[in-house]
């Protein structure tokens, strides 16, 4: 016990300093943020349970040796030292339990909407692959290699040491946690990168584990590097060579072939991370450029920007920068109940979504004049929380004033998240289904092979639906909307015919141009929505630009985004 209490004592005391500073400087805590990550992924009060009792085993056991140090030792200096470790495990128990009591019960509604917390099932090959293409194959094979290295050391009856059972320990504890999210995949690689480095730092001690590692790095990639014959022979060769290598113990050569295969694989690992790098950013676009500067040019603080929560902290950081800072109606911080009294974010994301999905225009207004600003009731409530700690703001607001102007974003980028705007706000998810054109056959033109087809008749469109797994052949969807060769848009109901299905299907080029019939303009990609989806006041702000509309004024548009005044 007095070794793991050695080789622990670095930990303990950056654990000690990080909260220090933490609960000092940021009224936040390590436990705090390890304990609300284990509710953010749902885990049950059991896990957390164990957890809690870990941790303070964790702390017990600092505990008795500081206190056993401070009867024993003789100096003032080690006395004094053992006594400040004792009062900081009591520090660390204290911050331990109440990070537990505070912690929120349940993750928020949002969780199960956000990409990257989807489960990943890890012991999957599409699973696994999806950890190794972003931590590295090398970096997952070698942290894992510990055990590995454990059964050697066992069958050499030589000592496990404290640090790789800790390091492989903590990296299983990670990789598993990747199961509740993709996202924890950074936490995972952090880990495995410092385990992965140690394995790497005794290659000279343990150069046969190593080895054999580096062959199981490279029988992963067989895959990606036996397409033909000759491949597959050449790829054989430099895989039995290492075996070959192991049998005459030609300790030189070994050696090199672990830093050969390891240099190889960082190349590898390095390439694809750039080919992915550079296959698409984080960047906004020019459309998004454009609309953010309208509404820095037309808002105030006294503004309140209504949209999904996703873009929020680019909405508010943008105002901010430009230092003509509005408030937003939701961003990606994902308040809960204690933190936003008046509405938290469960709240929010259901009225946001019920705004778009709803087809009662009034229903709409009736939801967004509840963050026009708090009532006196909500207001009181604030200030009895939070004191004047609600004036501290950075855009410095009394949040208790009202708004003066509301704007509401409706973008592209909601077509292909609708589902969750729709099941949030509805209690039913559905989507737009936006399919692009693959082909033609006779005077059809076919969009995801065939899914919808374009019949051109004459001077118009007829679409028709085949989906044989559900029992649609040949249905032709009741209502379409398409342009002309001169620029006119054209809406055909054919809900008359007998073999009709209700639906309603976007043809318009507003996503790209195609080609041309002569008396049509063929568009590059078709929207079918349900009559549910046809009727929602998203697609009456972003399709029709607010036609029919009498509390939604356009005031700025461009092909990716559509801003709304709200008119109370």
């Amino acid at each position: 016990m007095q070794e793991w209490f050695e080789v622990s004592k670095p930990i303990f005391f950056v654990v000690v300093a990080t909260n220090l500073l933490g609960y000092f400087f940021f009224h936040s805590t390590l436990f705090l943020s390890f304990f609300g990550g284990l509710a953010f992924t749902g885990l049950g009060f059991l896990v957390r349970g164990i957890a809690l009792v870990v941790l303070l085993a964790w702390c017990g056991l600092f505990a008795y040796n500081f206190f056993y140090s401070l009867r024993s030792e003789e100096t003032t200096k080690a006395r004094v030292y053992a006594g400040l470790g004792l009062l900081f495990t009591v520090f660390l128990a204290i911050l331990t339990i109440q990070a537990v009591i505070s912690v929120p019960e349940a993750p928020l509604l949002v969780n199960i909407s956000v990409a990257e917390l989807q489960p990943v099932n890890i012991f999957s090959r599409e699973g696994f692959m999806s950890v190794v293409n972003r931590a590295g194959l090398l970096t997952v094979l070698l942290s894992f290699g510990l055990l590995a290295l454990a059964a050697y050391k066992i069958w050499k009856k030589e000592k496990i040491l404290p640090e790789e059972i800790f390091l492989f320990l903590s990296a299983i504890f990670m990789f598993l946690l990747i199961s509740r999210g993709v996202r924890f995949d950074l936490q995972f690689t952090v880990v495995a990168s410092i385990a992965a480095g140690y394995m790497i730092g005794n290659y000279k001690k343990y150069p046969e584990v190593l080895l054999l590692l580096m062959i199981v790095s490279l029988l992963v990639t067989y895959p990606i590097f036996t397409r033909t014959i000759p491949e597959i022979f050449y790829f054989a060769f430099i895989v039995l060579l290492p075996f070959l290598v192991l049998y005459k113990k030609e300790e030189k050569l070994t050696n090199a072939l672990i830093l050969g295969i390891f240099a190889f694989q960082t190349l590898f690992f390095i390439s694809n991370s750039v080919q992915m790098g550079q296959a698409g950013g984080m960047e906004i676009s020019k459309n998004w450029y454009d609309a953010l500067d309208w509404l820095v040019n037309n808002s105030d603080s006294q503004t309140i920007v209504v949209t999904w929560w996703d873009p929020g902290h680019i909405l508010a950081g943008y105002s901010y920068y430009k230092q003509k800072p509005f408030m937003v109606m939701a961003d990606g911080a994902h308040c809960g109940p204690t933190d936003c009294l008046v509405y938290d974010h469960n709240i929010r994301i259901q009225d946001m979504g019920r705004v778009f999905a709803t087809s009662n225009e009034t229903e709409a207004i009736n939801i967004l004049k509840n963050y026009m600003g708090p009532t006196q009731e909500q207001c009181e409530n604030l200030k009895a929380t939070f004191g004047n700690k609600i004036y501290d703001n950075p855009v410095k607001v009394d949040p208790c004033k009202p708004m003066k102007k509301m704007y509401l974003i409706a973008s592209a980028d909601l077509i292909g998240k609708y589902y969750w705007l729709s099941y949030f706000g509805t209690g039913t998810g559905r989507n737009y289904f936006q399919l692009p054109i693959t082909g033609t056959r006779g005077n059809s033109l076919l969009y995801s092979e065939g899914i919808i087809s374009l019949v051109v008749n004459d001077t118009s469109f007829i679409p028709v639906l085949n989906i044989p797994e559900q029992g649609i052949r040949n249905r032709i969807i009741s209502r379409i909307s398409y342009m002309d060769a001169r620029g006119n848009i054209v809406t055909k109901d054919y809900s008359s015919m007998p073999n009709s299905i209700p639906g309603f299907l976007w043809a318009l080029p507003d996503f790209g141009i195609a080609g041309s019939t002569g008396q049509l303009i063929v568009p590059y990609y078709v929207i079918f929505m349900s009559p549910e989806i046809e009727n929602s006041l998203f697609t009456k702000m972003f399709f029709y630009k607010g036609q029919g509309l009498q509390h939604f004024k356009l005031v700025h548009q461009n092909p990716e985004v559509k801003i709304f005044e709200v008119i109370f």
